[in-house]
């Protein structure tokens, strides 16, 4: 795995030097032309397919940066904590290349620290709430200290035949987490995605297919430093539902292993007129990931198979020059089920192994999510001067424990809009926006038939998550950003940016509950 670390890494900048060569030739790249050129490329943006990046004639660029982010605040899930200072680095860019014959190529790099300050009912996981319902909590609040590596790179043939695109894109993903109190949790996950392509065009159409091949391997020990004490930990199975054990015992490891697969694919179709481009593409996706509690000798706490659907269209009307329109709307389903297994110890000669005796599903998570969005852009040469945009999304969740049946029910309807202004003086800029925001809660419900409703981990995550997923809420952000063009070279910038996000309940019952939520993040880099 190191290896491959390093090989797409390599990659990465690779295609990030390429893209600064190039451009030279070209005119010079900011943050405001590289989100328009992003926003142009349908297919790069909204696909999987990396051959369809060559039908996006989205020329060339670089950029790269450093970051600092903090957050502070009650109103987010239990399991997040109430702060957050990170700081992080990333580059990403590419384009098409005449000295490789018209090929595509992009990369990025990605990496990420963050201390998380009052964690709490979490002792296995990276990340608690990316969808499995198999792991270890605790009582204690603690700090997480988390560190990620992310990269990739898509690339893409030139035209062949007049007809035929072949690509590929490659994303590797590593994590590494640990919990400062006993128990403390010791966590690696790695990530490994391989997306072939294939594009056939002819005229105005296209049409495109992607297959997706995905490899994920969590593994986390909780151990504690003082010996002489046990910890008491929760085996969760869903929320309100879990066995109780002690780390430090000896009967109890602390271990959980976690290995998914998964495979699916898409289908795209494009039109590419002189003013309007349409692209459409539906993508399915499934995975299996077994959780493990032994290496030598397993016993199997749990399985998850996860399906999900994402069905896609996007718009772009270029009016003239100077204007642009765009819209989009998604529907999206992911569904997980959980299942529970009946084991035996077989202590047979040369056997010494668990095994399964029934297995069944005892639980289902599912989150349909409906999004349409319109964009409009007042261009100036390769930038914009302005960009406003509307969002509106309705989300539905919904969660059940088969026996004893409990349920968990949630709709909400959430409502943006942004406007960002960019000011330019020759080689200077200045772009202030502001954003704003509502969620509004449709329905709820929480039943609850399991036996543990007076406990701590009830009362206190399960109960106050469901608060806080029903819970009415306003939004308002601002963003600041300064370029300064030529900086080294004609065709280079230096940029600093600004963003400050806020959200908070609007409602006297939901503010006897919770505070607020805000977020802030620096960012100076250059782009070229």
């Amino acid at each position: 795995m190191r290896n491959i670390k390093y090989t797409f890494a390599s990659l990465a900048f690779a295609a990030s030097l390429f893209a600064t060569a190039a451009s030279a030739q070209t005119e010079g790249n900011t943050q405001q032309s590289i989100e328009r050129k992003k926003m142009e490329s349908l297919w790069f943006s909204n696909t999987n397919n990396a051959a369809g990046a060559q039908l996006d004639e989205m020329g060339y660029y670089s950029q790269l940066g450093i970051n600092y982010t903090h957050t502070e605040g009650d109103f987010q899930r239990t399991q997040l904590g109430t702060n957050n200072n990170g700081y992080g680095f990333s580059t990403d860019g590419g384009g098409e290349f005449d000295n490789l014959k018209g090929a595509f190529m992009w990369g990025y790099f990605n990496y990420s620290h963050d201390k998380i300050h009052g964690a709490r009912y979490n002792a296995s996981l990276i990340d608690p709430l990316r969808g499995m319902p198999f792991y270890l909590a605790d009582t204690n609040v603690s700090n997480w200290i988390h560190q990620s590596y992310e990269l990739g790179m898509k690339a893409a043939t030139p035209i062949i035949g007049d007809h035929w695109v072949f690509g590929v894109g490659l994303d590797y993903q590593n994590m590494q987490g640990a919990k400062q109190i006993d128990p403390r949790p010791n966590v690696q996950m790695s990530k490994f995605e391989v997306k072939p392509s294939i594009v056939f065009t002819a005229g105005k159409h296209a049409v495109g297919a992607n297959y997706n091949y995905s490899s994920r391997r969590e593994d986390g020990t909780a151990t504690n430093s003082i010996s002489l004490i046990t910890q008491p930990v929760w085996e969760v199975v869903a929320p309100g539902f879990y066995n109780t054990a002690e780390i430090g015992s000896g009967s109890f490891s602390g271990l959980r292993a976690y290995n998914a697969n998964a495979m699916g694919g898409g289908l795209q179709y494009s039109f590419a007129g002189e003013k309007i481009k349409v692209l459409v593409s539906g993508e399915y996706n499934f995975a299996v990931e077994d959780v493990n509690n032994n290496y030598t000798i397993p016993k199997i706490i749990g399985t998850t198979k996860e399906n999900t659907w994402d069905a896609k269209a996007n718009l772009m009307w270029s009016i003239n020059p100077d204007h642009s329109l765009f819209a989009e709307v998604e529907y999206y389903d992911r569904s997980i089920d959980g299942i529970e297994y009946i084991q035996e110890w077989n202590n047979a000669y040369e056997e010494s192994k668990w095994e399964v005796i029934s297995k069944n599903i005892r639980s289902n998570f599912s989150t349909k999510r409906t999004t349409a969005k319109v964009d409009y852009m007042k261009n100036k040469g390769n930038s914009y001067t302005w960009w406003a945009g509307l969002e509106i999304e309705k989300e539905a969740l919904s969660d059940i424990y088969y026996l004893p049946r409990s349920t968990q029910d949630v709709e909400n309807l959430y409502i943006s809009a942004h406007v960002k202004k960019n000011f330019i003086f020759g080689k200077n800029a200045i772009l202030v926006g502001v954003n704003g925001g509502m969620k509004k809660n449709q329905s709820g419900d929480l039943t609850y038939s399991g036996n543990y409703a007076d406990s701590d981990i009830y009362k206190n995550m399960v109960v106050r998550d469901f608060r806080y997923l029903q819970e009415n809420a306003l939004m308002w952000g601002a963003e600041l950003s300064y370029t300064r063009g030529g900086l080294f070279k004609s065709n280079s910038a230096f940029f600093l940016n600004l963003k400050y996000n806020h959200i908070a309940p609007n409602d006297s019952d939901g503010k006897a509950h919770f505070d607020k939520y805000s977020a802030l993040v620096v960012k100076a880099g250059l782009t070229f």
